[in-house]
């Protein structure tokens, strides 16, 4: 049977969003596919053009009314997602999601407000998908009359465009999308309203029915005043008050239900409800599936920014509008519970068989197109290269692309399909099953050897371990920087000059294939490398079956900048003596300095150009947006800068060291014996509160600054252009933080 993947929300305790993605789950079921939901772990959106007053005021209110109110502890939006819902593996990153690709015939992204701009995420357009005819847009929303932010609003043209089969929830989302992109979507209904009042029937949790004759009320906003209207309608009709909590305010009302409801539970208290007050889409919809009299409420004011226009589009298609609330209290007095549905449902079948009829056809024409078998090693290229060294056609290269990163290709009139490219490609590790971070101990460690430290970037951990392994004819491949290149590359380091032509760190993606050329031939070693290319190391020592004979070293990494940059930041220039972290200022205040036609540069973060990018952080490479080692990894042995509080006065340096095997722990054990090299153990908090452990978002104008990079301006102008805003943030962050040390 052809399998089908949803991508939608239901991650989030809400009951729309968890009955949307039940109902659409099985529709699909009915039109004879398998179906999961696609376990898409969202990071944080974009939130575009937020008020931050006004946000940081709701922040001070909320944990004011958490003190003084509390919702009950429910746990039964998780049974419904256990219980109703075939949930399939987690993907979390980008390749994770392009791997689906092998798992799904098809892909259909829907309903909720999964387009909305104002929270924008391209997974929910289906961006990972690597066919077009695979991809079906079932009923999502974008929930606003205009895309204000240009940047979101051209992602959304380049990722609607790609759709073969597309619909909308509203008709203001169709007009938009016809604006944007010249293409006329379809318009169908929620998934929720796919499934009549008897298939709901199914699981609607009546153990705890209400016997009296109650009025529900269910609102998502924060309006007092529609409390008092509620009241007032419902007494005149004789009618209890029931009240839904959806934040805690909401407990302060006589009328609220105390126990914690489930979304069964809110499909029995709207079904058997005499009356509902809403200001929710769906829980209008629901009263018109369910033939129960309601009113509905605008949640929103009148503006551009307003999300109104679901629930008007949804009165309007049913002919419902008067039962609108707009200050017409006196027409609800008169009318509240009569209502005349006829017209509705003759509306509603109707426009489900035409919202049925499309999906089918859609499914249908979609799984007749058989998908491109061409091998993809990964959609999240990190330029390892270990690809290269594994595959026995000599068919993958590994080259600048032109954003000015390393990255694999492969050429396809060689390659044989063999996937030894795919096995040892790190990315394609998933998510959480390796060594985790937090569980594991922490050290700080430094070199006892002063005129030694003096030489390295924080402690010296990797330098003084390569020494050691030379010592006992131990190769190691590390780092070094290439004057002739201009660029970071790994190398076979075999004697100490090589070594300290190595030590210290650069904050360049680093030409990594000929050095791990040599994992080929060597039969032990050191490996030392970011996360992401350690891991593919690790694969590949796997695959040879010697890793127990290689000690792993990977270096916290928080991204790496183009060589469009490092290219502009040189100029021209002819350098040499380069240091990335010169310690002439102390080890915790970065200073780049290097030697040019017998003069000498030194500068520190604040006022270097090149690091204003790095810390800013809008060019790196694509992958560290989709980063799946900040709290995991492959390597024996973590190391980092020890950042935080403990060592704020340190003049020296400190390493950070975290054992993330046997192998490393042993390491320890070890050092913890040395008369050369002080280590003592740390609370593993000071690596979760103070190093990257989460990716930062890709910015919504990444494309152009690339494009910029491309172009003719200076990097001193382009700084002032892509990093001026955020560096004044961190500034004032900085200066906030030493205030408050003090």
């Amino acid at each position: 049977m052809k399998k089908a993947g949803i991508m939608t929300w239901f991650t989030y305790d809400n009951y729309g969003s968890l009955l949307q993605a039940y109902a659409l789950q099985e529709t699909i079921k009915t039109l004879n596919l398998d179906v999961e939901i696609i376990n898409y772990q969202p990071k944080s959106a974009y939130r575009i053009k937020e008020n931050y007053g006004l946000k940081v005021l709701k922040k001070i209110r909320n944990k004011t009314q958490g003190r003084k109110y509390k919702l009950p502890k429910n746990d039964k939006y998780n049974e419904f997602r256990n219980k109703y819902l075939n949930i399939g593996t987690t993907a979390w990153t980008d390749n994770e999601l392009y791997q689906l690709n092998d798992r799904y015939d098809v892909f259909v992204c829907g309903s909720d407000q999964i387009w909305a701009p104002t929270v924008f995420d391209k997974n929910y357009f289906l961006d990972f998908v690597a066919e077009e005819y695979k991809k079906i847009a079932y009923a999502p929303s974008i929930g606003l009359p205009v895309i204000e932010n240009k940047y979101v609003e051209a992602e959304m043209k380049r990722l609607i465009s790609r759709f073969s089969y597309l619909s909308i929830r509203e008709k203001e989302g169709q007009s938009l999308i016809q604006k944007i992109c010249g293409k006329k979507p379809e318009v169908v209904l929620d998934p929720t309203l796919l499934i009549d009042e008897q298939g709901w029937e199914k699981i609607i949790d009546h153990q705890n029915n209400t016997d009296s004759s109650y009025a529900l009320a269910y609102f998502l906003g924060d309006n007092d005043k529609y409390i008092t209207i509620c009241r007032k309608l419902a007494n005149k009709y004789g009618l209890n008050l029931v009240l839904l909590p959806t934040k805690p305010k909401d407990m302060q009302y006589k009328e609220v239900v105390e126990k914690s409801q489930g979304p069964e539970d809110f499909l029995r208290l709207i079904k058997n409800a005499k009356c509902v007050f809403t200001d929710s889409f769906h829980g209008t919809i629901f009263s018109i599936n369910f033939k129960v009299p309601f009113v509905t409420f605008k949640r929103f004011k009148d503006n551009k920014l307003s999300q109104n226009s679901r629930v008007y589009n949804a009165l309007r298609m049913f002919e419902l509008q008067e039962r609108l609330y707009d200050h017409n209290q006196k027409y609800f007095e008169n009318n509240l519970l009569d209502i005349n549905f006829k017209k509705s449902n003759e509306i509603l079948e109707r426009e489900k068989k035409r919202s049925i009829r499309y999906l089918s056809e859609a499914l249908n024409e979609s799984l007749k197109h058989e998908l491109n078998k061409k091998v993809t090693i990964t959609s999240n290229c990190c330029g390892c290269g270990v690809c290269a060294v594994a595959c026995p056609q000599n068919c993958i290269t590994v080259a600048l692309n032109r954003n000015g990163f390393y990255e694999a290709k492969i050429d396809y009139n060689l390659c044989i399909s063999c996937k030894q490219c795919v096995r040892v490609c790190g990315q394609n590790i998933k998510r959480l099953s390796i060594p985790q971070v937090e569980n594991q101990k922490i050290y700080s460690g430094y070199w006892l050897n002063r005129e030694k430290l003096k030489n390295v970037s924080s402690g010296g951990f990797c330098t003084f371990i390569s020494e050691k392994a030379l010592e006992k004819q131990i190769p190691v491949v590390g780092v070094h920087y290439s004057y002739i290149n201009n660029r970071a590359e790994h190398i076979l380091i075999t004697n100490d000059k090589e070594l300290w032509n190595a030590a210290g760190s650069k904050y360049l993606q680093s030409y990594s294939l000929e050095g791990f050329k040599y994992l080929s031939e060597l039969e032990k070693g050191i490996i030392i490398g970011t996360p992401c290319q350690i891991a593919s190391v690790d694969r590949y020592l796997i695959q040879k079956k010697k890793r127990e004979n290689f000690l792993l070293i990977d270096i916290i990494c928080h991204g790496v900048p183009s060589y469009l940059v490092w290219k502009k930041y040189l100029n021209g220039e002819t350098i040499n003596s380069l240091k990335f972290r010169d310690k002439r200022n102390g080890w915790r205040s970065k200073t780049m300095s290097y030697h040019y036609d017998s003069m000498e540069y030194c500068e520190t973060e604040e006022k270097d150009l090149f690091f204003h990018f790095f810390n800013v952080g809008k060019t790196y490479n694509s992958c560290c947006y989709e980063c799946s080692f900040r709290d995991q990894g492959c390597s024996d042995i973590r190391v980092a800068d020890y950042w935080g509080p403990r060592f704020l006065n340190n003049k020296e340096g400190r390493s950070m060291i975290i054992p993330m095997s046997q192998k490393g722990n042993i390491i320890i054990n070890d050092l913890l014996r040395s008369e050369e090299f002080h280590v003592e153990e740390g609370d593993i908090q000071d690596c979760l509160k103070y190093q990257q452990m989460k990716n930062l978002r890709r910015p919504l104008n990444y494309n152009e600054i690339f494009e910029m990079l491309r172009g003719q301006d200076s990097l001193r102008a382009l700084d002032k252009k892509i990093n001026c805003k955020q560096l004044a943030k961190v500034k004032i962050y900085r200066i906030l933080n030493r205030m408050r040390k003090r």
